[in-house]
């Protein structure tokens, strides 16, 4: 009987399924192979960092779905971003073969995170379970962006507003807060941002980090930086519209074409 429920579970376990340790609830990932007494699985450390590694295939291992559901994007995005920016070894090919076949039946396609991902995938994500201050986020952009310089850098959320959210890019030793316009809060998704990928990890002094925002913002005046004309501006979150260099005072952003138009041309 014993014998019989392994070998059924054994069957179950297979490359592409993801699994949690039933006891305690922790996430394992998703299984690269099954060795039967032995699980290579692939995981994002802290949400964030892509390890593989091997564990015990004991009584508590269960089954929670696969890599291709839309609750496991970015576990998926993760993987393909792994096998598209290294150089991977024959056994390391051999090694993610059928987690690859499975998880990119038609093919591995090519890791664009400048480019956004249809609306439905992004609401798929689930991202406003993740929105709260003290979030660490990390972010990509399209080159042309007015936020370009966030590309690839992780932030933490310092406050939430109806139109938008303050982050914070810990390691800047400039002005260091931003606002991120929603272009769609439903979803919700940000104009001028590609990807937003939630973190686990967490800023050292985020607290300070936080205090030193309030303190900045205390009346509901602090204006974020953006991008226009190749040259950084400031920018008033409630009107969106540049209120520095003067030379472009006509100008506000536009949050669903994700650019700078002139005010006028706003007006009917």
């Amino acid at each position: 009987m014993e014998v019989s429920i392994l070998n059924e579970k054994i069957n179950e376990l297979t490359p592409g399924s993801t699994i949690i340790n039933s006891n305690n609830n922790q996430d394992y990932g998703v299984i690269v192979n099954n060795l039967k007494d032995k699980l290579v699985i692939f995981r994002l450390d802290k949400n964030t960092y892509p390890v593989f590694s091997k564990i015990n295939n004991h009584s508590y291992i269960r089954k929670t779905g696969n890599i291709n559901e839309f609750k496991n994007d970015i576990l998926k995005q993760a993987l393909l971003k792994y096998i598209s920016n290294n150089n991977l070894t024959k056994n390391e090919k051999k090694l993610l073969d059928e987690l690859i076949n499975y998880a990119f039946p038609l093919g591995i396609p090519q890791y664009r995170p400048e480019i956004e991902l249809p609306e439905r995938d992004q609401a798929n994500m689930d991202l406003s379970s993740h929105l709260r201050i003290g979030k660490k986020l990390y972010l990509n952009t399209p080159s042309d962006s007015p936020y370009s310089f966030l590309n690839n850098n992780s932030v933490d959320v310092v406050d939430i507003k109806d139109n938008g959210i303050w982050i914070m890019k810990p390691d800047s030793n400039e002005n260091n807060n931003y606002f991120l316009f929603y272009k769609n809060k439903s979803i919700p998704n940000f104009s001028g941002i590609s990807r937003v990928v939630p973190l686990g990890e967490e800023t050292k002094y985020l607290d300070t980090h936080i205090e030193n925002y309030k303190n900045k913002n205390n009346d509901n005046q602090l204006p974020t930086t953006m991008i226009y004309n190749g040259e950084k501006v400031k920018v008033n979150p409630e009107t969106r519209k540049i209120i520095f260099p003067i030379k472009y005072q006509n100008m506000e952003y536009d949050t669903t074409n994700c650019k700078f138009v002139n005010d006028k041309d706003t007006k009917m």
